[in-house]
């Protein structure tokens, strides 16, 4: 689920909000010292049950939150779209309860593993994607696996198949199955992360993993793109805490549109319908620890191509990053810098060169944009520099600052506004807009604290603040820097 502990700390402002994460590596090392740091102190589950050789685990999850924003969206909307009487500055609550079941049961030296659970969620008033009071009930898990002991507990195959969590290397293209917020409210909150349905087969040989996947994304109904993705992947472990992937993905059914620049970027793009229908793309990432004196500091790097020749794309993108925690400093800081860039259509060019994010993991600490940013900035068309740091003033309290600027790679070509599978007008803000002359789009920070209360009860608030760049002053007058903030409370058995 999307609220394990680490999740929970929320750089709230996101619009696929945290999940579990690995390359932004360090950055949530401190969080999940934490968390094992509650876990050891707390009681036994009460709601784990043993049934003779096999065990039932009931899972109880949910939250409560409170959100606000100032000027959304850097007052676009006045300028772009005056009369659609969009009201910049949104409050609402957030509410959700998921619950389910897993149940294992031993076969000799394997296992059989069967899990359902269902969330339901309610937006109350008016988000900042003017959304109003809505909410669903929807299932979240439905799957069974089964794990072929081949000697050995390093050596295995696993076959599972249904509903379920699905996250490829370090999520850049395939983290987030579940898709959140509209008419399922609880936006900001994301509790949904499971795929609708996969196949999955997955063999472990020692250090060595490698995958095969069927993956079939839970969309809204009100933006349902009815992709399907197939592909594999191999990752290899590298000393204590290394990795290296890499994995081919294609997709052989798709209605999501893609969006084309104008010749020399003079005019209005070009919509091309089922334009995602025959991608495949090579994604890598790697994540080591170079220096063994020093075994806290690590580099991490991702690099994926995108090619679709019924269309003539051809996309790229990539993120470096290098971090450290400090375990000798007060507070024990970890500090990350990573720089990240995803190639946008070059308006000179006959070619397609717009990336597709696909399904990304929107975490702070995993591919989000910007804080206040990502709610709007999907990962095509950008660059970007991040600083961040997470600090531990006690195993019960985590402080959290990102700082992030953010470009255009690519001035007079397409920058999509909103979620990557609604490219449509909202709020009176067009969806995509054609480009900019200059590439500076803005400069975000956000700080965030969070107590853990109990092993099982997590309190969060954080503020985001977003200054507008002159690479969006370029296209309408009267724009301003852009505030939010959220107060949260979750409870996890």
């Amino acid at each position: 689920m999307k609220h394990a502990f680490g999740a929970v700390v929320l750089a709230g402002l996101s619009v696929v909000p945290a999940m579990a994460q690995d390359t932004a590596a360090a950055d949530a090392a401190d969080t999940a010292l934490v968390a094992e740091s509650a876990a050891q102190s707390a009681p036994a589950d009460p709601l784990r049950f043993d049934m003779g050789e096999g065990s039932v685990k009931i899972a109880i999850e949910a939250g409560a939150q409170v959100a606000a924003q100032s000027n959304a969206f850097w007052n676009l909307a006045e300028g772009l779209a005056p009369t659609a009487d969009f009201d910049p500055d949104p409050a609402w609550a957030e509410f959700y309860i998921e619950s389910g079941a897993t149940f294992e049961h031993p076969i000799g030296a394997s296992s059989i593993k069967l899990g359902v659970s269902a969330v339901a969620a309610q937006t109350v008033g008016r988000d900042v994607f003017d959304s109003r009071d809505q909410g669903r009930v929807v299932l979240e898990d439905a799957y069974a696996a089964l794990r072929l002991n081949l000697g050995g507990d390093d050596k295995a195959l696993t076959l599972s198949g249904g509903a379920q969590s699905f996250k490829l290397g370090t999520g850049m293209l395939i983290g987030e199955g579940g898709v959140d917020g509209f008419e399922r409210g609880a936006l900001i909150f994301g509790p949904r992360s499971a795929w609708e349905m996969t196949g999955i087969a997955r063999l472990e040989l020692g250090k060595v993993t490698v995958q095969g996947f069927h993956l079939n994304p839970r969309e809204l109904d009100s933006g349902d793109s009815r992709t399907i993705i197939n592909g594999a992947s191999a990752e290899v472990k590298i000393g204590a805490n290394g990795t290296a992937g890499l994995a081919y993905g294609h997709v052989p059914r798709s209605e999501a549109p893609y969006i084309q620049a104008a010749p020399g970027g003079a005019g209005a793009p070009t919509f091309i319908f089922n334009g995602r229908d025959g991608l495949s793309f090579v994604q890598g990432w790697f994540k080591v620890s170079p220096i063994k004196s020093l075994p806290t500091f690590f580099v991490a790097g991702d690099y994926a191509r995108q090619r679709n020749g019924r269309i003539d794309l051809k996309a790229w993108a990539g993120r470096f990053a290098v971090g450290n925690t400090f375990v000798k400093l007060p507070w024990m800081p970890t500090v990350t810098y990573d720089y990240t860039t995803f190639s946008g259509d070059d308006p000179d060019t006959p070619e397609l060169e717009r990336f597709d994010p696909l399904f990304y993991d929107g975490a702070q600490a995993g591919w989000a944009t910007g804080t206040n940013g990502s709610f709007v900035l999907i990962n095509s068309n950008l660059r970007a520099h991040r600083l961040s740091v997470v600090a531990t003033p006690s195993p019960r309290d985590i402080v959290t600052f990102r700082a992030v600027t953010i470009s255009a790679n690519e001035l007079f070509s397409p920058i999509q506004f909103g979620q990557a599978t609604r490219p449509s007008l909202d709020l009176g803000v067009p969806g995509i807009v054609t480009g900019v002359s200059t590439r500076h789009l803005s400069d975000d920070i956000l700080f965030e604290y969070t107590r853990v209360l109990t092993p099982n009860i997590f309190a969060t608030v954080a503020v985001g603040h977003s200054w507008v760049g002159d690479g969006q002053r370029s296209l309408t007058t009267g724009l301003t820097d852009w505030t939010g903030g959220l107060l949260n409370i979750v409870v996890k058995y």
